[in-house]
């Protein structure tokens, strides 16, 4: 996943208007059997510290990753200071080592569980000699790395949406995947038929049909015209009568 150009001038605006130093934003996923990193972008971040957190696998140590499952399911921002984060901070030895070598200055990071287990964080940090922690906008910065964490999130749920097992998952929580009534075939329908009738039948509109069935709005109208005639009526109001009123759809 490349984060969009939004979404990089979003995080480059938060770290300047909040007195920040640099920027990480990444994907944390412990569905297996051992950890993973996924990097999707950075601000202020060589790529010699960016290597050594992952070679090194110092994002297992991170207690930013490591108290994740106590984090708001909607997401929240846990700063440095956070009493969750002295519960294992004497086993983050790693950690401590990494930000110490390359002199970062943890402000916090905002942490959300995606799916179970995976993971979104957004890591702020200052520099020592540069700009000082004490010194960032919290108000602002708050709403910031909120804002630049929902954006993430929606572009993935997008990326996702556009593919067709994605889209099936989707209609499946919102209950909207239709099963072809096996009597609405009886009638000669083939399944495609039958399914594009079921959904004309719960009262949606060619476009809409064409979302869910994930065809055009012309092959939509074509085989509108083949239930038709297959049924020998003229319109989708007489179709939806012949249907509903002989309980087959």
């Amino acid at each position: 996943m490349h984060v969009s150009t939004d979404i990089a001038r979003r995080t480059d605006h938060m770290v300047s208007v909040c007195g920040l130093d640099s920027a990480s934003i990444f994907l944390c996923d412990k569905t297996g059997a051992s950890s993973s990193l996924s990097y999707l972008y950075h601000v202020g971040v060589t790529q010699e510290a960016q290597a050594a957190y992952e070679d090194g696998r110092v994002f297992e140590d991170d207690p930013f990753a490591r108290v994740i499952s106590s984090a708001a399911p909607g997401g929240q921002l846990i700063r440095w200071e956070d009493k969750r984060l002295e519960a294992v901070a004497d086993d983050a030895s790693a950690y401590r080592a990494f930000i110490n070598h390359y002199s970062v200055d943890v402000v916090g990071a905002y942490v959300q569980q995606l799916v179970p287990r995976l993971y979104l964080l957004v890591g702020a940090h200052c520099r020592p000699g540069a700009h000082r922690k004490g010194d960032v906008a919290q108000t602002l910065f708050e709403q910031e790395i909120a804002g630049v964490a929902h954006m993430v999130a929606l572009q993935l749920l997008g990326e996702i949406l556009t593919r067709s097992t994605g889209r099936s998952a989707f209609d499946a929580v919102l209950d909207r995947t239709v099963i072809p009534c096996r009597n609405a075939m009886a009638t000669g329908l083939s399944k495609r038929e039958a399914e594009i009738a079921s959904h004309i039948c719960r009262g949606k509109q060619n476009k809409e049909v064409a979302w869910l069935t994930g065809l055009s709005e012309y092959t939509v109208e074509n085989h509108l015209r083949r239930i038709y005639r297959k049924l020998g009526i003229h319109n989708r109001a007489a179709m939806v009568a012949r249907l509903s009123g002989a309980h087959l759809c």
